[in-house]
């Protein structure tokens, strides 16, 4: 009735986006909340949640562009600036990523989620001593966070120190022993060392916790499919390396190495070279 008596009342276009984004009617929370932010650019809380309501219909771009609108009006927005930084990374900026979240840190030190934010923005352009600080830092504010040891512990295998990423798994699946990840990280830091044994009982272990990852099926196709070159005459280490690869593909069709893999080892005279490096 508001909108009917006066199409240019900003406060009412606010009102009917914030219902409806209460609703999770995203796409109409959309319309109403960009005729608000046109007709009252300077309305920081409108700017904000329409990035919000972007961000949940997944349409990033339009997310930055909110967010720095609403970075604008208070640049120190703790939730302004880290949300820009999680639209960033989801688009791949990942260096502007990394600036909005040193900024997020700047405005809240103790926040856990910013600093493992900005730990996986450092991760992903490589500057993984930076990560790993990162990662600590917010284990330091919040120690209940597995998936951040498990990230933390990634980051070490990526750097091949294979013991502190076996301790830090362990811990992993102590605070939480149902994740599933966890114990699929743990069976590549097995297989690195050669622990082959003990790859396939952790691989599998994940796969009784989530028979839908992919990498778990994976990893087990490479153990057996090792285990076999080592032993060529263990056909059933090469029956289970082939299906684990096909079921990994059946759930992640893009996955470019495995397909080189099982084109390569389709046929059992290979050559005995072992699948480490891969």
């Amino acid at each position: 009735m508001a909108v009917s008596l006066n199409p240019e009342l900003a406060l009412a276009h606010s009102q009917i986006g914030g219902i409806h984004k209460r609703r999770g009617e995203y796409e109409l929370a959309a319309v109403s909340l960009e005729k608000a932010v046109k007709l009252d650019p300077f309305n920081f809380q409108d700017a904000l949640s329409l990035g919000d309501v972007y961000r949940l219909l997944d349409n990033l771009k339009a997310a930055v562009r909110a967010y720095l609108h609403a970075c604008d009006l208070d640049p120190a927005s703790y939730e302004a600036v880290l949300q820009l930084g999680v639209c960033y990374c989801f688009l791949g900026s990942h260096q502007q990523a990394i600036e909005r979240f040193q900024r997020a840190v700047e405005l809240e030190p103790t926040s856990p989620f910013a600093w493992q934010n900005l730990g996986a923005a450092y991760d992903a352009t490589g500057q993984h001593y930076q990560a790993i600080r990162a990662y600590r830092n917010s284990l330091e504010y919040d120690s209940h966070q597995p998936m951040v040891l498990v990230n933390l512990a990634t980051t070490y295998l990526k750097q091949e120190r294979f013991t502190p990423a076996e301790r830090v798994l362990a811990l992993a699946i102590d605070t939480d022993p149902t994740l599933a990840p966890a114990y699929c990280r743990l069976g590549y830091c097995h297989y690195r060392q050669r622990q082959y044994q003990q790859a396939l009982d952790t691989y599998h272990r994940s796969l009784e916790l989530d028979e839908t990852m992919a990498d778990a099926h994976a990893g087990l196709g490479v153990v057996h499919m090792t285990m076999y070159l080592l032993d060529s005459s263990a056909d059933t280490h090469y029956e289970k390396a082939i299906e684990s690869w096909h079921r990994s593909l059946e759930l992640n069709s893009d996955q470019p190495v495995l397909k080189r893999l099982l084109a390569k080892y389709r046929h059992k005279t290979v050559p005995p070279d072992l699948l480490l490096d891969n």
